[in-house]
């Protein structure tokens, strides 16, 4: 059976390593309204100079930063049915501009268990996701649903095993992994 991981920035007390910030004290929910109508992220992220850019990278948002090499090793694997459309995110580094980028989906896809997933019974929200890998197998790549919450940018990214070989194979940094729960349905 494929093997499926969270993609994640792991929190950690490293001090060198940088932290996107975006302007002002808007979060992501303030800021979806304009990046939705514009179709772009409508400011810029800042690092300090001093700090080491990762490969994925963690700012203040939660919006999901990747670098050309790791947006090259995900599209490798897309199949055109994910809904994909990557935004551009200028990072101010120094007295550079640098290009990251964000995946942005269509729509949630059809990937869930729902009879093992476990959602609240109050709000209809997924409080712990089980997927079904007769759902998933055509994706490397995919977000976990957004059923209570519409933002542009998924927090829960999910890559497959070929992808995770291949962002370890290349030394990307700044990316750590989770196993999926994936149940395998009869058919």
């Amino acid at each position: 059976m494929l093997k499926y991981w969270y993609l994640f920035n792991e929190d950690n007390d490293n001090n060198n390593v940088a932290i996107a910030q975006s302007p002002g004290d808007k979060t992501l929910v303030d800021w979806t309204k304009d990046i939705i109508s514009l179709r772009e992220i409508p400011f810029e992220f800042s690092v300090e100079s001093d700090k080491l850019l990762e490969d994925y990278l963690a700012d203040d948002l939660g919006v999901p930063l990747m670098s050309e090499r790791l947006m090259k090793i995900i599209s490798k694997y897309l199949t055109g049915k994910e809904g994909l459309r990557w935004y551009n995110a200028l990072v101010n580094y120094g007295d550079k501009k640098i290009i990251y980028y964000v995946p942005s989906f269509k729509e949630d896809l059809d990937v869930l268990n729902h009879e093992t997933s476990l959602f609240n019974k109050e709000t209809g929200g997924l409080i712990k996701a089980s997927f079904s890998f007769n759902k998933i197998n055509q994706f490397a790549f995919f977000p976990l649903p957004q059923i209570d919450i519409k933002l542009p940018f998924r927090l829960g990214l999910i890559v497959s095993d070929d992808i995770k070989k291949d962002i370890i194979k290349g030394k990307l940094t700044g990316v750590n992994f989770s196993k999926v729960s994936i149940i395998q349905e009869c058919q």
